[in-house]
């Protein structure tokens, strides 16, 4: 049998971690490291179920639409929310908010999937009319079909392939480690202004070196 106390206390020295779930009752979900199931798959309670939890909300939500559902609307939540802390920029259109910490936190913590439709959906909630985005300087808010034409659509689109990006890192592992995680956060935040400096670009007929200098530069102090 599985001592569950013991088995805590392994996993809290590794970092491989598996769900397991009781044949004889699949409510008790614990988690252990897969040598210790290994070593201890001849007891007479088997095990089954074994998959691998590499982020951090599958082990809420791994098999629940509901949760995943919530875990997925959180997200767009708190994008949304952390777009309203904002603070404009006399010389970029681009503001300076806490957007780029919600996506990559959120798909560190989510991983691919959920983080990428919680991003498609904070853009379509722009799209049909919801004030979602960043306020612009007087207060107001782009919504509607005025979202394709805004400056900064590109950084919004490079939420999405961001918190892809990271999301899949994440799933292989990286956020089990301190420095590969901000090795994801430095990746998805390139993406992001990549993406933002390009739409910047082609809205206002920029040079490369003028959208980085107004687009990226303000950011990276």
């Amino acid at each position: 049998m599985v001592h569950i106390g013991d088995a805590i206390t392994k996993a809290a020295s590794r970092t491989e971690l598996y769900v397991v779930r009781h044949e004889f009752n699949e409510s008790s979900t614990y988690f252990v490291p897969l040598e210790y199931l290994v070593s201890s798959a001849t007891s007479k309670e088997k095990l089954m179920s074994i998959q691998a939890v590499t982020v951090v909300a599958d082990s809420w939500a791994k098999k629940s639409v509901v949760r995943n559902v919530a875990l997925v609307l959180g997200l767009t939540g708190f994008t949304a929310l952390c777009a309203q802390i904002s603070i404009p920029l006399p010389f970029t259109p681009v503001p300076l908010t806490l957007q780029t910490f919600a996506i990559l936190a959120g798909a560190v913590a989510l991983g691919e999937a959920r983080a990428v439709v919680a991003q498609i959906t904070y853009l379509a909630l722009a799209l049909i009319g919801l004030p979602v985005l960043a306020p612009t300087p007087d207060g107001s808010h782009i919504t509607g079909a005025a979202v394709l034409g805004m400056p900064t659509l590109g950084y919004v689109i490079g939420f999405i392939f961001a918190s892809w990006a990271v999301g899949k890192i994440s799933e292989r592992g990286a956020s089990r480690h301190i420095a590969s995680t901000a090795l994801a956060f430095i990746i998805g935040t390139a993406i992001i202004y990549l993406a933002g400096a390009t739409w910047l670009a082609h809205t206002f007929s920029m040079s490369p070196s003028l959208a980085f200098e107004k687009g990226v530069q303000p950011f990276l102090v």
